[in-house]
């Protein structure tokens, strides 16, 4: 009867309360799940309320005595949750609540100070590196050069891509090595015109706020956006994809690996595509790994995929 009031009451505070009462019986486990469907509702009404106001704004044109007031029926905006077991430790998400990330970094010196740049010119650009002056090691900081967030949109059924972004170095200022021009293809004077790297990361806090986020060897992609405890949830696909190493030990797998084995793509021939890669990153998450027959009641499970081909 106390639920039946609350339901057709009028009065703000006692709803409010009984909402309160009623989050306070979910277990931790699930409680982190009520800011995804919070999140997916507040979505739902706002595409309901553009719908109906396109709607409104149609039937206007089409007669000026038309009744705006009349009934409008809205396609229904499911509420995809991802399957899997209830022992699953992502049970209860939202497949919409779930990001692909990939961020491509620099390295810069933390501290200029006593610090020279030294530059070697090569056919089409220039290597930049630094050396102390007292002799001892550079420290760096690894901040954003490129990044790129990816979602599944049920609404249109499709992969879409929310954000993709280049951040502002000026040059010299940063690693310019064999290694980023081979892999990132990034050179001294890449990023001129990028945004500044609080508007970027701000940007992204917003994006992934609540969300799951998923990465792969992503540790400096989380340290770049200066991702910080309690931000969002995140998942490394290196976290169970591991491989048998050279001395016996148990490393984990690439994401080139894992996308030329499960979607037999050539992928990652030449440098490395943001884009591509963010978006490859929530594929194997959402079409590969939770379908996964092994135990993922924890997201630290793993396995050993020894027949997946080790790319260099």
């Amino acid at each position: 009867m106390k639920t039946l009031e609350w339901l057709s009451g009028d009065v703000r505070d006692r709803r409010a309360d009984f909402l309160k009462c009623l989050t306070a019986l979910f277990p931790d486990d699930e409680f982190k799940h009520i800011n995804s469907i919070l999140h997916h509702q507040t979505r739902k009404r706002s595409a309901a309320l553009n719908l109906l106001k396109s709607a409104k704004d149609k039937k206007s044109k089409l007669s000026i005595d038309a009744d705006v007031s009349d009934p409008v029926f809205l396609p229904a905006v499911p509420a995809v949750l991802l399957p899997g077991k209830d022992t699953s430790w992502w049970h209860g998400i939202l497949k919409d609540d779930v990001v692909g990330i990939d961020v491509e970094f620099v390295n810069k010196p933390r501290d200029m100070t006593n610090v020279s740049t030294v530059t070697d010119n090569y056919e089409g650009g220039t290597f930049i590196n630094f050396k102390r002056n007292d002799g001892t090691p550079v420290k760096y900081k690894t901040c954003i050069a490129t990044v790129s967030l990816w979602v599944f949109d049920s609404n249109a059924d499709n992969y879409v891509e929310i954000f993709n972004e280049k951040a502002k170095h000026e040059k010299q200022t940063f690693q310019v090595t064999q290694y980023t021009k081979a892999v990132n293809g990034f050179k001294a004077t890449s990023f001129e015109n990028g945004q500044p790297e609080s508007i970027i990361k701000n940007r992204i806090h917003e994006l992934i706020q609540n969300k799951l986020l998923i990465t792969c060897g992503g540790v400096n992609d989380l340290i770049s956006i200066g991702m910080f405890p309690g931000l969002c949830h995140t998942f490394d696909l290196q976290q169970h994809f591991k491989r048998t190493g050279k001395n016996g030990d148990l490393v984990p797998h690439k994401l080139k690996n894992l996308v030329r084995h499960f979607f037999d793509a050539d992928f990652q021939k030449e440098v490395h595509n943001v884009s591509q890669d963010a978006l490859q990153t929530l594929r194997l998450f959402l079409e590969i790994y939770i379908h996964l027959t092994q135990d993922l009641s924890r997201n630290s499970n793993y396995d050993v995929y020894d027949n997946i081909v080790n790319y260099k």
